[in-house]
């Protein structure tokens, strides 16, 4: 089995699907979490699926895995591109999952 690095770890975290299933496992386990309310529950993986690829990023930007943006549009754009696609594949996710009652667990 390949080890996994740090820049690979930020790379699945990056992508819809590392934020997806981090973001699943915490609302599943997490006390704090799965005390919430349904509504809460509902804001909080929205905030956790966009904040996850975006900080991922940002950290492989410090680290120097991936290029900063050369503009502050950019950034922006960037910004967007990583939080947009895993809070919408969470909001899938989550209606196929659980609102069915076909949950993963």
């Amino acid at each position: 089995m390949e080890q996994m690095s740090l820049a690979g770890l930020l790379i699945w975290l990056t992508s819809a699907g590392g934020a997806v299933a981090l973001t699943l496992w915490a609302m599943d386990n997490v006390p704090w979490l799965k005390a919430r309310t349904s509504e809460e529950r509902r804001y909080l993986s929205l905030g956790i699926a966009g904040l996850v690829p975006v900080v991922a990023w940002l950290g492989s930007v410090g680290l120097g895995y991936s290029s900063a943006p050369a503009t502050w549009q950019g950034w922006l754009e960037s910004i967007f591109a990583v939080a947009a696609p895993a809070i919408l594949a969470s909001q899938g996710l989550h209606g196929r999952l659980k609102l069915r009652g076909k949950s993963p667990n």
